[in-house]
């Protein structure tokens, strides 16, 4: 039978099981604003202490203490009273006056800012399905892609011409013989320095380059073979014939709203936010902002590697370089 002083370890074992597996909460019977400890003018007071230790995880926890008691005690000691006695000791020492600290200061109300801007628009405008549908619909390109073709081209004004480069491409299919070719016989100065590539190719003819667009004729020979493969037969193009190569393809693709809804989220939570911001600085520029000299920053130029310099000031003279000693002359008393 298993004895008594077995039992009671087996249950005190289970309770401390049970309050490491969650947050540790602050014994609710002192007054919130309670003040727990004050170094100079900074107050720490039991909601602090609460909040804080509220934000941390039960792993971090445990290295303050076996008991939630310990915990309070210790997380107060070890990183508030800790904290606060650092902020003091910078103020004496007037750290906060120092340009880059003020800097950095700045830099954590900036993304506070932020932080809270983008909060609010979440709480306050939260994108709605029907927002992300009207999204959807006017940005099919974004989802929808039509099946394309990878062709690369040769365009010389003789269908004799392009023949023989027919042959010979096929004796020899390799990426330098056709480069070595186009450069040479292309007559589309556009493409023929890049071994006549056209990307690639959707079935209207589009191509991801503005301006160029895939006569149907070459797109319809491309079609006829398979993948990594050569145009047997010259392909006539206006008044000019082609020799083609199918380099690769790729399947269409169609993304449901489904898959995009989240991401679509995102790009709408976001644009609210650029202009909730937006308002935010207007606001604040005609509140705040008093002196704006722009004229003055022409007045600071940026070297190529990124050092700074002032502009030289038209009519200024350039600083006269302090003149170096003259050398000592030979004579009685030098050896």
């Amino acid at each position: 039978m298993m004895r008594a002083s077995t039992l009671a370890a087996l249950g005190i074992g289970l309770v401390l099981s049970a309050w490491q597996a969650r947050p540790v909460q602050a014994d609710p019977s002192p007054d919130e604003t309670t003040v727990v400890a004050r170094v100079g003018e900074r107050t720490i007071t039991v909601d602090e202490l609460n909040r804080r230790i509220a934000s941390l995880p039960p792993f971090q926890l445990r290295a303050f203490g076996s008991s939630a008691d310990e915990v309070r005690r210790n997380f107060l000691k070890k990183v508030m009273i800790r904290e606060a006695l650092l902020v003091q000791g910078a103020r004496a020492a007037k750290l906060d006056e120092r340009g880059d600290v003020q800097e950095r200061i700045r830099g954590v109300l900036r993304s506070s800012m932020l932080s809270g801007v983008r909060t609010e628009t979440i709480s306050k405008s939260p994108v709605t399905d029907e927002e992300i549908r009207r999204y959807y619909d006017a940005n099919p390109t974004k989802f929808h892609t039509p099946a394309r073709i990878a062709i690369w081209r040769i365009l010389v004004p003789k269908r004799e011409e392009a023949a023989a480069i027919v042959k010979a491409m096929l004796a020899d299919p390799t990426p330098k013989r056709w480069n070595d070719i186009c450069r040479e016989k292309s007559v589309d100065r556009a493409t023929s320095m890049r071994g006549g590539n056209l990307g690639f190719v959707a079935p209207d003819g589009t191509t991801a380059e503005p301006g160029l667009k895939v006569d149907q004729a070459v797109l319809g020979a491309a079609g006829g073979v398979e993948d990594g493969k050569i145009v047997p037969d010259p392909i006539a193009e206006g008044d000019k014939f082609a020799v083609i190569w199918r380099r690769q393809s790729m399947k269409a693709v169609d993304r449901p709203i489904e898959i995009e809804s989240a991401s679509i989220k995102q790009v709408l939570t976001h644009e609210k936010t650029e202009k909730r911001m937006a308002d935010l600085i207007e606001r604040l520029r005609k509140d705040h902002m008093s002196d704006f000299n722009l004229d003055l920053v022409d007045l600071i130029d940026v070297a190529p590697t990124g050092d700074l310099q002032a502009v030289k000031r038209p009519g200024s003279l350039a600083p006269k370089k302090a003149s170096a000693l003259p050398a000592p002359v030979p004579g009685p008393g030098l050896r």
